[in-house]
């Protein structure tokens, strides 16, 4: 039975035994309140009955007025009396009733006692007698008061009797109470509570395997049950939190190492640009020879791009974890795409002495899509596996499927005769910082970042990058890809409309280059020179403006950030100045990657955005697009 039954059967027993305890001492004490009244009424009627007899013995006519009174008073004084006693319940069955037809009798001869001695027929033997009925009325009268009052006291006594009884039962069912408490307390609620404490301090020592006994079916039970899912939930928890744990360590170890990687992997091209650049500074010019200064000049380059390679993967990646990332949208020949990866890597397969094959079956499709990120992907993948596969082979298999609804499926398998990756290592390779072994990145080096980034870039695309391998025999990576299809005619079109619209470099191009770092505009000056463009370089954005406007220019390179006015800002005030100056395109020129909301939000017009550093090709390919459209003076 439940505790909370078993509390309402004892309550409600409770209930009825205060209910008849109580009315039994409402009615115990009501019969003492009448046996005391009737009691001190008895006591008075004997006193006014004995005053009765003595008006009776001093009765005369010298008198009688007074005794009359007297007797008319103490008689209504024992009537009312009488009546009283008559309305007491329990003194019913005494002689209350008779003494009501005595005291009857008694006036009815106390007139006779009146009217002797006003007549004039008074007899002294008549006088006797009718004295002697009436003592003899007063004395039956005050029997029946005697007996009144006997009865009365025996109410009394009884009263208190039952007083004494109830008092007895009451501190009885008291005492049983408290003993039933007691023993439920012993026998069961302690012995419960005990077993909850020693489970809950087992739970909180950590013991989460032991289960909580749970077989009583009352409250109890329940706790206990509730305790051992509490038990089971905080096992399942801490599984949780464990592994959760595990994996941040392995990620901070991940980070760790790849710190380390990045270390080394900056410091070594660093070391050739600067190793190479003392050797240029202190070559004698009178000496050196043509060969060697473009044998150092070739290894800064190449250092160079090795670090703006691992920068752009740390850049792209920040990107990717702060979704800025967009695609855009424009034609591109499948076939084009793959085609241009095998000649793209077709020197480091040579260097590597890598045999590398590109099979492209069906992949004359036009598509609508981000080329660049496309073959971004495609890039790491097949970067990858040329470096894995020394001495080996690379085969790139292309193919392009039909959907439904005018879309494409392409899928590019990377398959080499590398390494290999063990099974358990092959999902972690995917996540950030990570190799399949930490002696890869000593030997091969890399930031690890590629497989994620291409993994990222592909889903963003509708599809996915996946990997199959066996350690020892080679690997293969698989990219997918979900395209808009397009009709071929529009991209011989467009293509036609890009040659039409391409013109070549205007020499004599006025372009103003504003940086606030003197190397900066060194380098941008020598390639604008260069390029055959007139440059005109600004530390400050305030200088450059007032040049501007009273100048000729037909393109600016405004640095973003800058001390004294910001680019932004500088941009604003130059698209303000009144006349065609207002036309003069401004590309944005910076290395923060986070600057594109500042650039968006603001209400400058700009003519494209130029990430440092700056190549050849690319600004080269920026100016391009301004000529045949110089602003006049």
């Amino acid at each position: 039975m439940r505790l909370r039954t078993k509390f309402y059967l004892s309550f409600a027993a409770a209930a009825f035994f205060i209910v008849v305890v109580a009315v039994g001492l409402f009615v115990t004490a009501s019969d003492l309140s009448n046996a005391r009244k009737a009691h001190a009424t008895g006591t008075i009627m004997q006193a006014d009955l004995g005053s009765m007899k003595q008006i009776v013995y001093e009765y005369s006519r010298f008198n009688a007025l007074r005794s009359d009174q007297q007797w008319q008073l103490l008689g209504r004084r024992i009537s009312d009396s009488s009546d009283f006693l008559l309305s007491v319940g329990n003194l019913r069955h005494t002689g209350a009733g008779e003494l009501a037809a005595r005291m009857t009798s008694a006036d009815r001869f106390f007139e006779h006692l009146r009217a002797y001695w006003v007549g004039n027929d008074f007899s002294e033997r008549r006088y006797r007698i009718v004295v002697g009925k009436l003592t003899a009325v007063l004395d039956s009268a005050s029997a029946r008061v005697d007996e009144i009052v006997v009865d009365a006291r025996q109410i009394e006594i009884e009263a208190v009797d039952r007083n004494y009884y109830i008092i007895v039962l009451l501190l009885t069912l008291v005492v049983l109470s408290a003993i039933g408490i007691l023993t439920a307390m012993v026998n069961q609620i302690l012995p419960s509570v005990d077993r909850i404490k020693l489970a809950a301090a087992r739970i909180g020592g950590g013991d989460l395997e032991t289960p909580v006994a749970n077989d009583r079916d009352d409250e109890f039970g329940d706790i206990e049950r509730s305790l051992d899912s509490m038990r089971r939930n905080i096992g399942r928890f801490q599984h949780q939190l464990n592994a959760a744990r595990l994996e941040a360590e392995q990620a901070n170890e991940a980070k760790s190492q790849f710190l380390a990687n990045m270390s080394h992997e900056l410091r070594t091209p660093l070391n050739a640009v600067i190793g190479f650049s003392d050797l240029l500074a202190t070559l004698d010019s009178a000496r050196s020879d043509k060969d060697r200064v473009r044998d150092y000049a070739g290894n800064i380059t190449q250092a160079g791009h090795h670090l703006l390679s691992l920068i752009n993967d740390l850049l792209d990646f920040a990107k990717i974890e702060a979704r800025k990332v967009e695609l855009s949208n424009e034609p591109m020949m499948v076939s084009e795409v793959v085609e241009n990866i095998g000649s793209a890597f077709a020197v480091l397969a040579a260097k590597n002495d890598v045999s590398l094959e590109v099979c492209a079956t069906d992949t004359d499709v036009l598509v609508n899509g981000d080329a660049v990120r496309l073959r971004q992907v495609l890039y790491n993948l097949v970067s990858n596996a040329i470096k894995f596969s020394e001495g080996g082979q690379v085969r790139i298999l292309a193919f392009a499927d039909a959907m439904p609804g005018d879309q494409v499926r392409l899928r590019v398998d990377v398959q080499d005769s590398g390494i290999g990756i063990p099974e358990d290592r092959i999902e972690a390779i995917f996540n950030p910082f990570s190799q399949s072994d930490g002696s890869i990145t000593r030997r091969f080096g890399g930031t690890g970042l590629g497989l994620p980034i291409s993994r990222t870039l592909a889903r963003m695309m509708g599809g996915d990058v996946v990997a199959r391998s066996t350690p020892g025999e080679g690997s293969v990576f698989s990219a997918t890809f979900v395209l808009e299809q397009l009709p071929v005619t529009a991209h011989v079109d467009g293509d036609a409309k890009a040659a039409d619209a391409a013109p070549a470099l205007e020499p004599g191009m006025s372009v103003v280059a504003v940086d606030d770092v003197p190397s900066n505009r060194a380098v941008i000056q020598s390639l604008l020179a260069d390029m055959g463009c007139v440059p005109k370089v600004f530390e400050h954005a305030r200088e450059a403006i007032d040049w501007v406007r009273d100048s000729h220019v037909d393109a600016i390179l405004m640095d973003i950030h800058m001390p004294d006015i910001d680019g932004v800002a500088a941009a604003s005030a130059i698209q303000n100045l009144p006349g065609k100056k207002r036309d003069i395109p401004i590309f944005a020129w910076t290395a923060d990657i986070t600057s594109e909301d500042l650039l968006g939000d603001s209400s400058v017009r700009w003519a494209g955005t130029l990430t440092k550093p700056v190549t050849r090709e690319v600004l080269s390919g920026a100016l391009n697009g301004l000529s045949g459209k110089r602003i006049a003076a």
